[in-house]
């Protein structure tokens, strides 16, 4: 089968011929028809690939000092060597995407053959022919949703779980701030679930699409556009922002403060840099949340490699109840993706894909990969 990897050594993101996986009992086995590449997440690991060593290095810290701690106790050699072999290494892309089950676990339940299911990546490749998806991580697509929508729903549960951790509801008032794939999905969410929405983004292009769906949305012009905020909040703020930019300074953080209200919630969806002063928080005792990706479960062996669920009446809420609410919501029309797909690519020429995130030659949102229709067993 046709696999895309991203070579942890650099260079372009290739295109693999690799076995077919092998499910274990918690997992099921689903033929890909669409997956959604993650601008952000996925830029970034593909930026971070293609550095130097020292940027490598600079970048994850945790790994250094595993590095360093693994020399003390193997020695040099033994450590240079097993570097070199992770430097070889290929990390596969993709995390949200859309098939058809091909074969069930015998520990899953709840899924059949032939049925049509949204998948959670969970570290494992949904750019890929095939994926082997944690049971947990495969929702049953409602009747009258397509492929392509439905891939969204992994990418879609990023900020649906950002935005229960923020606690509004029906009337509130949310700041988006980033109106890329995941603010546009934010801001339609949070829009589903009754709030009235303004989105904050330089690019042209991401405001014009917010404001087709209903979304207020205004420029970054400092002080300007915070004005523009407390006229649309009545003078009050914001009771939650949504940071959802992709930006390593610490603009997008320091620049919440001043839009929210006394005693709001400033979310942090994406990857940004930490802001530097306190202050600005303190003096209106904001709540600074973090969102780890698409809810709980995420990043837990028993819930996504061992198929152990949460009883709903302890945790409503977890990354595969999230993924069912994004499909229920496209189902009932409350939340529309489609109009996000700014480019479409197949498989076979996902290094073009992959090249426009790099290059930036035209604007984009989701862009999405499409898969042959017949992959038999073994590609």
């Amino acid at each position: 089968m046709k696999q895309i990897v991203q070579p942890v050594s650099g260079g372009p993101v290739e295109l693999l011929d690799v076995p077919r996986p092998v499910i274990s009992p918690t997992e099921v086995l689903v033929r890909t028809v669409a997956s959604m590449i993650s601008p952000g997440t996925e830029r970034a690991v593909t930026a971070l690939a293609r550095s130097s060593l020292l940027a490598k290095a600079r970048a994850r810290p945790d790994l250094v000092r595993q590095v360093v701690r693994k020399a003390q106790i193997e020695g040099i050699p033994a450590t240079a060597r097993a570097v070199r072999g992770r430097l070889a290494e290929d990390v596969p892309l993709g995390y949200s995407a859309a098939g058809l089950v091909a074969e069930v676990g015998t520990a899953v339940d709840g899924i059949a053959v032939g049925q049509l299911v949204a998948t959670g990546g969970a570290g494992k490749a949904s750019h890929a022919e095939f994926q082997a998806v944690p049971g947990l991580l495969c929702a049953v697509v409602p009747e009258g949703v397509p492929p392509d929508d439905a891939a969204f729903a992994t990418l879609a549960s990023i900020p649906l779980h950002g935005l229960r951790l923020s606690g509004v509801g029906p009337g509130s008032k949310v700041v988006v701030l980033g109106l890329g794939l995941l603010g546009q999905l934010a801001a339609r969410l949070a829009m589903a679930s009754g709030c009235d929405v303004a989105g904050i983004d330089p690019n042209e292009f991401a405001r014009e699409t917010a404001a087709r769906a209903g979304v207020f949305a205004l420029d970054e012009s400092g002080d300007a556009t915070t004005d523009q905020v407390l006229s649309w909040s009545r003078g009050r703020g914001a009771d939650t922002v949504l940071v959802c930019a992709a930006d390593k300074s610490t603009q997008p953080m320091s620049r919440a403060p001043a839009l929210c209200r006394d005693r709001a919630a400033v979310v942090m969806v994406g990857d940004v840099g930490m802001p530097p002063r306190r202050t600005p928080f303190y003096e209106r005792e904001i709540s600074l949340l973090f969102a780890r990706s698409y809810g709980p479960g995420r990043y837990e062996p028993s819930y996504e490699a061992w198929g152990v669920d949460y009883p709903v009446g302890q945790v409503r809420w977890t990354e595969g109840r999230n993924q069912e609410a994004v499909l229920d919501l496209l189902a009932a029309g409350r939340l529309r993706v489609s109009d996000l797909i700014t480019q479409s690519f197949d498989i076979g020429r996902a290094d073009e894909a992959f090249r426009l995130l790099e290059e930036r030659t035209e604007p984009y949102l989701a862009i999405r990969l499409a898969y042959p229709t017949a992959a038999g067993p073994d590609h």
